[in-house]
């Protein structure tokens, strides 16, 4: 089951002509305070965000980008968390697990939100021998 589905596309060429022009103010006021990143990957994070917004279907209220934070675990997977006024949001929903998937390629970053029933079990899918069924196991 899940509670909410954002998607967003962002072109890549679009962010790098706001970096050029604002340079680390549009960092800033899109609350991304990573160093080093390319072009490809700030359009990935900004698409995230707005998928994250989405994804909460928030009622009457304005997009602020600070109150969504993205970042990577180890393996280089994404994680997203909300702040502020979205997190009540979040709560208000049942902090449901937050599944966030970026990919971008030349010209474009898209990102997809979806939030999920929050479970203590994960399952995984396990291939039996020589079968082509899946178990699932916890």
């Amino acid at each position: 089951m899940y509670f909410g589905l954002g998607v967003d596309i962002v072109s890549v060429k679009r962010i790098k002509k706001i970096y050029e022009n604002f340079g680390e103010k549009f960092l800033k006021k899109i609350g991304v305070f990573e160093k080093n990143l390319n072009f490809e990957e700030l359009a990935g994070i900004f698409a995230a965000k707005e998928a994250g917004f989405k994804a909460l279907k928030p009622i009457n209220q304005s997009f602020n980008p600070k109150e969504i934070v993205i970042f990577k675990r180890r393996g280089g997977a994404p994680i997203l968390y909300y702040k502020g006024n979205l997190k009540k949001r979040w709560g208000f929903l049942g902090k449901p697990h937050i599944f966030l998937s970026i990919t971008h390629e030349k010209d474009y970053a898209i990102a997809i939100v979806i939030l999920g029933k929050n479970s203590n079990k994960i399952c995984c899918l396990k291939s039996r021998k020589k079968r082509s069924k899946f178990k699932s196991i916890s």
